[in-house]
C-alpha cells in the first residue's frame, strides 16, 4: 500500500506548504495525484468497475442473504457482468467476441451492398389513378442481394438480444437510456425495421438513413480498451487541440488573403476582376488552397500561377510545417501510452 496518502494527511494536518517538503518526495506525490487523477477520470466511464452508474450499490448483494431475493435479482449482476464486462469471467469474452464478429460482420455487409456486383436493378410497375384516368407507370429499383440482407436480419437480432438484455438488467434506467452508446445502440438497429416495415416511396428517404448503420463501430468502444483510452486521450487534449485550431486558422486567414491579392499583381488590366488567369477568384475559395497546403496535403485542384504567388505559396507551406511541429501535437501523441497503463491497473487487466 502506497504510502503517498498517509504522507498527504501528515502535510495536511500539519499544516505543511510546498517548500516544507523535499523535492523527491514532492515529486513522487505529484506522480501520485497525476494518477489518482487518471483513475478518476476513468472511473466514470470504466465498465470494468462493478458498482458503476449502471450498476450502482441498490443490489446489495453483500448486505442481504440470498434466499431473500428473487431469482432474478441474484442473477442480474452476474448477466450484467457478463454483456458489459468483457474481463470479469471467460463467458464475458466469449461474448465480447461474438460482439465483435457481428459488429464487424454487419459493418462488412454494410460496405458489401453498395458494390456493384451484389445489386441487381429490378423492373418496377405502379398504377397511378388520377380522377377517372389510370396510369402504369414503370420504373427501376436497385435490389440488394439477399444473402446481405439475411447477413444484416441476423446481427440485428443478436444486436435487439444483447441491448435488451443490458436494458433488463442495467438498475438504472435512466442512466442507461442517457449513455450514448447505448443510443448508438437503439438508433443503428432502426434502419433495419423501418425498411422492413415500411413500404413505398418512403422507402426512399428510408434508404438514406442506412447510413446510421456505420455507427456500430463505435459498440467497440464498450470492448477495446485502446479506443476508450483514445477517447480519452481527446477529451484530455482539448485545449491543446483549441490552441493548434487557433494557430492554423490564423494561418489560413492570412495566407489565403496574401494569396489572393498576389495572384492579381500579374493580372491582365483589361480584366475588371483581374482574375481571369487564375483560379483564386476569392478569398474564402482561397481558404480550401491554404488549408490544403498548411496540411501539406496538396491535391493540386488549387494552385497559384504568378511568381509572387508561388513564394506565398511556399511560405504556407512552411508555417503549416512549422505550426505543427512548435504546437503541442508531439505531447498529445505521447499521451495514450500512459493512459492506457492507467487504464490497466484500473481495470486490472
Amino acid at each position: 500500500m502506497s504510502a503517498v496518502p498517509f504522507l498527504k494527511r501528515s502535510w495536511l494536518f500539519g499544516g505543511s506548504t510546498r517548500l516544507d517538503v523535499e523535492p523527491c518526495c514532492w515529486l513522487t506525490f505529484c506522480q501520485h495525484r497525476d494518477a489518482e487523477e487518471a483513475l478518476a477520470a476513468f472511473g466514470s466511464s470504466d465498465s470494468n468497475v462493478h458498482h458503476n452508474e449502471e450498476f450502482p450499490e441498490p443490489f446489495d448483494i453483500e448486505d442481504n442473504p440470498d434466499n431473500s431475493q428473487s431469482c432474478f435479482k441474484r442473477w442480474k449482476p452476474k448477466i450484467w457482468a457478463l454483456f458489459d464486462d468483457p474481463f470479469s469471467s471467460k463467458a464475458a469474452k466469449v461474448i465480447a467476441f461474438l460482439s465483435l464478429f457481428f459488429i464487424l460482420l454487419s459493418i462488412t455487409a454494410f460496405c458489401l451492398e453498395t458494390h456493384q456486383s451484389f445489386q441487381t436493378l429490378e423492373n418496377r410497375t405502379e398504377l397511378v389513378i388520377d380522377g377517372n384516368h389510370t396510369e402504369e407507370v414503370t420504373y427501376y429499383e436497385i435490389v440488394t442481394e439477399p444473402a446481405l440482407t439475411l447477413v444484416e436480419g441476423v446481427c440485428v437480432v443478436w444486436f435487439i438480444f444483447e441491448f435488451l438484455v443490458r436494458f433488463t438488467c442495467c438498475s438504472n434506467i435512466l442512466v442507461f437510456v442517457k449513455n450514448i452508446l447505448n443510443i448508438i445502440d437503439f438508433v443503428a438497429i432502426l434502419p433495419f425495421f423501418l425498411e422492413v416495415g415500411l413500404s413505398g416511396k418512403a422507402l426512399g428517404f428510408l434508404r438514406v438513413l442506412r447510413f446510421v448503420r456505420i455507427l456500430r463501430i463505435f459498440k467497440l468502444m464498450r470492448h477495446m480498451v485502446g479506443i476508450r483510452v483514445l477517447v480519452y486521450t481527446l477529451k484530455a487534449s482539448v485545449p491543446e487541440f483549441c490552441l493548434l485550431a487557433v494557430l492554423f486558422g490564423i494561418g489560413i486567414l492570412i495566407f489565403s488573403t496574401l494569396e489572393f491579392y498576389a495572384e492579381r499583381v500579374h493580372g491582365d488590366p483589361e480584366d475588371p476582376t483581374l482574375a481571369a488567369h487564375t483560379n483564386f477568384k476569392n478569398i474564402p475559395i482561397s481558404f480550401w488552397w491554404a488549408v490544403v497546403t498548411m496540411t501539406t496535403l496538396g491535391y493540386g485542384d488549387m494552385y497559384p500561377e504568378t511568381c509572387s504567388g508561388m513564394v506565398i505559396g511556399a511560405l504556407c507551406a512552411l508555417a503549416g510545417v512549422r505550426s505543427y511541429s512548435e504546437s503541442n501535437v508531439p505531447l498529445i501523441e505521447s499521451q495514450p501510452k500512459s493512459d492506457y497503463e492507467t487504464l490497466e491497473v484500473k481495470t486490472g487487466s
